[in-house]
């Protein structure tokens, strides 16, 4: 089952990811492109698709469950990316339709809260978590744009790994593994970067995760159990990876890179660690099969 999840979650996305990275995204960056490559966008939303295609099968419509609007977001995400590349779109333009689009994000994976928990309140609280979703994806559009080559991906890709640990934590393999799968592939990114170092992070591609993000962090913290405390240390990772690019501007190489993402990556190791040590241990290993028996859903 582990062996399974490995290759279905990480082994296929990633190559499949490494593939598109070295023969759809331009090898060159412009540093006064105002229009970001659509390619790292559909290289994203490809290997996203592909990873839930071999975990979960075809997705279904109508959708039934929150995860379930993770494909719908990954589509919806790409469509936007290659309209804001396609047609040069930047500014106020893009801030909208970002904003739209965690807006969008908040609302459908939010609908069984809607309707059994946050009677009356529901307003409130898809604008508070529309807001946090924004603020986190600005972070990353200044971290895309002020980090060409391989800094960003690997940023990102350990972000993204935060979430996946501490989903697991919280004991909802398919979420995990879900968040292993945008992982693989932008750890692939990474690897293509170091290859071709003209390559970088576009706008098009946070299109495609900062949606996901929203979808799979609203799943693990509402409907399998993350703490609030883990959510918050999480979602400050964000505003890290400014201070780690700030602090390690004039640091060049793998040596560089390595600190801007470690500094990132501080307060999600503090919520792994406060999670490990606060975790009550398994009397048996009964636990653990009952854990893996929802792998293809929760």
């Amino acid at each position: 089952m582990i062996l399974q999840m490995l290759v279905s979650s990480v082994l296929v996305p990633g190559l499949v990811a490494l593939t598109l990275s070295l023969f759809l995204w331009k090898a060159r960056y412009r540093q006064q492109e105002s229009s970001p490559y659509w390619a790292s966008a559909a290289i994203l939303a490809v290997s996203f698709l592909t990873g839930w295609v071999l975990m979960r099968g075809i997705p279904k419509w109508p959708v039934t469950d929150s995860a379930g609007w993770l494909p719908v977001l990954a589509i919806g995400g790409l469509a936007l990316g290659l309209l804001v590349s396609m047609q040069k779109l930047h500014g106020v333009t893009t801030g909208v339709l970002r904003l739209l689009a965690c807006l969008g994000t908040v609302w459908v994976s939010t609908q069984s809260l809607q309707q059994h928990t946050w009677k009356g309140t529901a307003g409130i609280w898809i604008a508070g978590l529309t807001l946090i979703l924004f603020l986190v994806w600005n972070c990353w559009e200044l971290v895309a744009s002020r980090s060409p080559g391989p800094r960003a991906p690997l940023m990102l890709a350990l972000f993204f790994t935060g979430l996946a640990i501490l989903a697991l934590l919280g004991e909802t393999a398919t979420i995990s593994q879900l968040t292993g799968v945008l992982c693989a592939a932008l750890g692939a990114m990474f690897v293509a970067a170091l290859i071709r170092p003209a390559l970088s992070l576009s706008q098009a591609a946070l299109f495609v995760a900062m949606p996901l993000f929203g979808g799979l962090l609203l799943n693990a913290h509402f409907y399998a159990g993350m703490e609030l405390l883990q959510t918050v240390l999480l979602l400050s990772c964000s505003a890290l990876a400014l201070l780690g690019l700030q602090l390690t501007k004039r640091s060049s190489g793998l040596a560089g890179i390595a600190l801007a993402a470690l500094i990132m990556f501080l307060p999600a190791l503090l919520g792994i660690g406060w999670e490990l040590l606060n975790r009550e241990p398994h009397s048996d290993s009964s636990g653990m099969d009952e854990y893996y028996e929802d792998y293809y859903g929760y």
